[in-house]
């Protein structure tokens, strides 16, 4: 009756065997040990409470990252800091955490909120450069392009957008408002075209006034030198002979 039935078990299939050998849950009689060793479902995240509470404009940028696979061809929202809100600007570059490696990109636009709900947006890691490097045109271009050609965006960007020169960068970025400034409004110029033209004519009248009888003065000399012109009837000045145009050994 043994031998039958060892007989049997071994005439059977090997992925039964192997299904009748294992056991369902090691951990059925220690709940506390299950708990330790097996992580916990994240609990829910407030992502909107979260920018709110962040006091940045528009805290989501989204970032076209400098990736050329097909399934990343699409924006990503990031949290961005309050340090790097004013050099955060649309179409500068910017360097993210991405499926744990860190990768260049563009930002796209900046946004008041977010579709992400399931754990708490990733920070932008740095802004390499304050200026714009890809203008509103040129990323609705790039989509076009890459919608027509079967490309992604990335692979178009990479071929429009110039390299980075950091010398250039330091030079300009000084002389660029900030994002606040740029996007919304706050420290906007104020013009002095809508001036009463009445206050600079007096303001003229006075100054002339006050210097007296004004001489005319001599016109400025020119920057460069008059170059001759050829008088009529002269004839064109003869070219050498094709001769002399040989090399002399």
């Amino acid at each position: 009756m043994t031998q039958s039935s060892s007989e049997s078990n071994f005439s059977a299939p090997l992925g039964a065997q192997q299904e009748s050998l294992q056991q369902l849950d090691l951990l059925q009689g220690f709940p506390a040990l299950r708990d330790a060793l097996i992580p916990a479902a994240p609990e829910p995240v407030n992502v909107a409470a979260e920018l709110e509470a962040s006091g940045v404009p528009n805290p989501v940028a989204r970032v076209r990252v400098d990736s050329t696979l097909p399934q990343v061809d699409r924006t990503f929202d990031y949290r961005v800091p309050a340090e790097l809100s004013e050099d955060a600007v649309p179409g500068a570059r910017v360097r993210v955490l991405f499926n744990g490696h860190e990768l260049t990109g563009y930002i796209e636009e900046r946004a008041a909120t977010t579709d992400w709900t399931r754990t708490s947006l990733l920070p932008l890691k740095s802004v390499l450069s304050r200026v714009p490097s890809v203008a509103p045109e040129i990323f609705a271009l790039a989509e076009a392009l890459a919608d027509r050609y079967a490309s992604t965006v990335a692979n178009v960007l990479r071929l429009a957008v110039p390299p980075r020169i950091a010398a250039l960068d330091k030079r300009y970025a000084p002389l660029l408002p900030g994002y606040e400034s740029a996007y919304l409004g706050d420290s906007a110029p104020v013009s002095t075209s809508d001036a009463p033209e009445s206050a600079a004519s007096e303001h003229v009248a006075s100054e002339s006034t006050e210097s007296g009888p004004s001489t005319a003065s001599a016109p400025p000399a020119p920057l460069l030198p008059s170059l001759p012109t050829r008088t009529r009837g002269l004839p064109p000045p003869a070219l050498p002979h094709p001769s002399c145009w040989t090399h002399r050994r």
